[in-house]
């Protein structure tokens, strides 16, 4: 049986490490990320972890393993409460000091807090369907973001329970409870449109839970069925990839088939706001990523949302964030966040083996002192890198590299940030066509790597997030052969 551990300080890190393991693709994007498994050796499905805001995570499970898998659930300092909603099949859960485990079968729910520090371990089971929706909140964390009513509420709820005792419950889901995690765990989407709806289900499974919101649940006494919901799951997938263009009921309505009033009720239901208020949070919400990961000018950024007022784009973002635009780019770019830069260039003349290892080597004890990490590929007489690290330091970094008389032909390929990094325990490795080729499947995953980069569209190819994990995967493979 394997078994995982997962410190809910970095669950997006045990995740990917966690596909590494089980041979699995692995996507990751701001506030949620992917383990695909594609019926392979270890089994089939997906797992999917989302982060709404700080303090929560939300992880759905939807496998079918070939073994069990057990997790241990840790976070140093603060015990994590989890609500752990079974869809489908069961589990086996108990403490780090509990001999006995408990099963919970489908249609339960667990919630449970341990003493300080101490292990959850669930195990999953072997050859059988198991869907689950699992809800994390971290108390610390709860303390700096305020999410209005229920997050009080919760974090009131944390704050009394005993630290120094575990606390366990387990019981039946009542339908409105299992119809909003059951929206989590089959809600496959990673994009704008799928963190809006997973962020929305998982504020209604809480407050069905907790049953001390009244306002928010009278949404679910709506008559609105699974294909209804699935039209406008569709729909707002639509929405979230044309904000640029103006949204009518009118023609949101012919395009999902759905009769106004029925189209209002369906968003209703599903994020407790009007069709209006929704696309709104979506124009807003995709604002906030392209202020993150770009230096696009706040006109540029308002045409993309189809927003025409700045001034008005600036109130709302305001409003719902609590700064303006520009100064939320400012403190973001502050933050700790991993700014990264990829670029191409031609050597300037043929670098022999001995030099391009001096030049890696002395490139990576320079990155470590200032805190970047990265890839650098060399393919025939081209470079492509990947550097990430503190936004002024990465670009520092990059004046030395154009003032570099090596290499031509410098060519800016992407820059922005991401949550996490790719590479974050080298310094600086080299991935070139002259090592490894004794290696067939070294080699040929290798050449389809590099080949996408110089036959391709360089720029499209290198700024995806997927390419550098999958060269990522093929070094670490290549170490632990």
């Amino acid at each position: 049986m394997k078994t995982i551990k997962i410190n809910e300080n970095r669950p997006t890190e045990h995740l990917r490490k966690l596909a590494l393991q089980m041979d699995a693709d692995f996507e990751e994007g701001f506030g949620a990320s992917s383990l695909q498994l594609k019926d392979n050796r270890y089994g089939e499905g997906y797992m999917n972890l989302y982060e709404p805001f700080p303090g929560m995570n939300v992880r759905t499970y939807n496998l079918i393993l070939k073994e069990e898998l057990s997790l241990s659930l840790t976070e140093h300092g603060y015990s994590p409460l989890y609500l752990i909603f079974c869809i489908e099949g069961s589990y086996r859960h108990r403490y780090a000091s509990e001999k006995q485990e408990k099963t919970v079968s489908q249609g339960r729910n667990l919630i449970s807090l341990s003493s300080k520090n101490e292990e959850h371990l669930m195990t999953l089971p072997a050859n059988r369907p198991i869907k689950l929706s699992v809800i994390v909140l971290l108390r610390k964390n709860l303390n700096h973001e305020s999410r209005g009513n229920l997050v009080s509420v919760i974090r009131d709820i944390v704050m009394k329970m005993d630290e120094g005792e575990s606390y366990q419950f387990i019981g039946g889901l009542k339908n409105n409870i299992e119809r909003h995690a059951k929206i989590l765990v089959e809600n496959r989407r990673t994009d704008l449109a799928g963190k809006l709806i997973t962020e929305a289900a998982t504020y209604a499974t809480l407050a069905a839970q907790l049953d001390d919101h009244d306002n928010e649940n009278k949404a679910n006494e709506l008559d609105v069925s699974d294909s209804e919901l699935d039209r406008v799951v569709k729909l707002c997938s639509y929405i979230s990839q044309n904000l640029e263009r103006p949204h009518t009921i009118r023609e949101l309505a012919h395009k999902s088939g759905l009769y106004p009033k029925k189209l209002q009720d369906a968003f209703q239901y599903l994020f407790n706001e009007s069709v209006a208020t929704c696309i709104k949070n979506m124009k807003l919400e995709k604002s906030k990523v392209l202020l993150e990961t770009t230096d696009i000018s706040i006109s540029s950024i308002c045409d993309q949302i189809g927003i025409n007022s700045k001034s008005y784009y600036s109130k709302i973002f305001k409003e719902k964030y609590g700064s303006l635009p520009k100064d939320y780019r400012f403190s973001f770019n502050k933050s700790e966040n991993t700014f990264e830069l990829t670029y191409k260039s031609k050597a300037q003349l043929y670098l022999s083996d001995t030099e391009v290892a001096e030049l890696v080597a002395n490139s990576d004890s320079a990155n470590k002192k200032l805190g970047i990490t990265g890839c650098l590929i060399h393919f025939g007489d081209e470079f492509f890198q990947l550097i990430e690290g503190p936004k002024s330091n990465v670009l520092k970094l990059y004046e030395k590299i154009n003032d570099d008389n090596r290499h031509t032909n410098i060519e800016l390929l992407w820059k922005g940030v991401r949550k996490e990094r790719v590479f974050d325990d080298w310094g600086l490795i080299l991935i070139s066509d002259r090592r490894g080729f004794e290696d067939h499947n070294y080699s040929h995953e290798l050449n389809i790597g590099m080949k996408s980069l110089v036959q391709g569209d360089a720029k499209i190819a290198i700024r995806d997030l997927r390419f550098w994990q999958r060269m990522r995967h093929l070094i670490i493979d290549r170490m632990t052969d």
